[in-house]
């Protein structure tokens, strides 16, 4: 899995892992106090190279309609807007959610997400969801999509 590194026009190697409290009582450059969150839903994009977190995101799994809900996705501070250093960061972060999705509940897994107002085009243009009410979702080979473009 990789980002682009705007900067050197190169790509970096990223994981995607849990967190515990502490680290995210530590984290620092994210607008959302992620603190609050419980650790056990929250998982990080960190930059293999240094384990800098350039992404975070909360995750809610729902066993009965075999779906992963994206609560909340983040890119740190220096990773939003046109001067961002990395690119891909919540691409990476929901191939992450997607592959779980698919590895717990198969072919009929689906992620989604209640996205603001403002990103609601940019979620279905650049990562393929569709509305569903005020929720956006994925499914199917949408799924796959994802993951082979982001998530490898």
């Amino acid at each position: 899995m990789s980002v682009q590194d705007n900067k050197k026009n190169a790509k970096q190697i990223v994981a995607v892992r849990g967190v515990n409290k502490i680290e995210l009582i530590l984290h620092k450059g994210f607008n959302f106090k992620w603190e609050i969150i419980d650790p056990e839903k929250v998982f990080k994009l960190a930059l293999a190279e240094n384990d800098e977190t350039i992404g975070l995101m909360a995750l809610a799994l729902f066993d009965s309609e075999q779906r992963v809900e994206i609560k909340l996705i983040e890119s740190s501070a220096g990773n939003i807007g046109k001067n961002k250093f990395y690119s891909r960061i919540a691409g990476c972060l929901l191939a992450h959610a997607a592959r779980m999705a698919v590895t717990r509940y198969g072919a009929t897994a689906a992620i989604s997400l209640v996205p603001k107002t403002q990103l609601i085009n940019h979620y279905i243009r650049e990562y393929g969801f569709q509305i569903a009410g005020k929720s956006l979702f994925m499914e199917g080979k949408s799924l796959i999509k994802l993951i082979d473009e982001y998530g490898r």
